[in-house]
């Protein structure tokens, strides 16, 4: 009796444990990432904020009173930092993308010369067949979640590299036009490097001439 007993509290406490897992429900993603601490990358993400700060993170279910401490409390829980597609779209200038919703930035990036070859993917179609729909790249897929999450992912390392490449050279003397293939980074580069030398050279020959001079006299 006592043996049946303790079998049926055992299964009674895996059943409400079954239970408390299915009512935890996407919480248990929003812990994962919090733990994560690995960047946070979305698409016009302040409302996503929002709605995850209300339903996981207040205890009133309610935002904070003012902007500024929304941020300070959202940051005790995620820390890491977060980058909006959409904001770095219009850190590119020279209207690079002009309309920036998601679908317009990520065939952008797919398209315009500045920005296409910069990321490469490839979809396993074999272990994963919803790929194949992806793959079809007609933008037909807009607001499925798997694939928006796929182009907000695609468009941020797009603009994130072709940031990098501004970066570097603008370091480097070269404007972001000048530099639209890694070719013409090098020749500004070594053009640059060509006059400065040169320039040296002419400075170094007068000095040179007059001190020939004066160990004639």
């Amino acid at each position: 009796m006592s043996e049946t007993s303790d079998a049926q509290r055992h299964a009674d406490d895996m059943d409400i444990n079954i239970m408390y897992e299915e009512q935890l429900g996407f919480t248990k993603v929003i812990e994962l990432l919090a733990l994560s601490k690995k960047p946070l990358v979305g698409h016009n993400m302040i409302m996503d904020m929002g709605f995850i700060f209300r339903q996981f993170l207040s205890e009133t279910g309610n935002l904070p009173a003012t902007f500024a401490d929304f941020v300070a409390q959202w940051k005790k829980t995620f820390p890491q930092p977060l980058y909006d597609t959409k904001v770095l779209s219009h850190s590119c200038g020279q209207n690079i993308f002009g309309v920036t919703d998601l679908c317009t930035i990520y065939k952008n990036c797919k398209g315009v010369k500045k920005l296409a070859n910069n990321v490469q993917v490839e979809f396993d179609t074999v272990k994963q067949d919803v790929f194949s729909i992806y793959s079809q790249e007609k933008n037909q897929q807009a607001h499925d979640a798997g694939y928006d999450a796929y182009m907000t992912g695609f468009s941020f390392i797009s603009i994130a590299k072709y940031i990098e490449i501004g970066n570097v050279c603008m370091k480097d003397g070269v404007t972001i036009a000048q530099a639209s293939s890694q070719s013409s980074i090098l020749s500004q580069h070594t053009v640059a490097k060509a006059k400065k030398a040169s320039k040296t050279k002419e400075a170094v020959k007068p000095k040179e001439e007059e001190k020939k001079g004066k160990t004639k006299k």
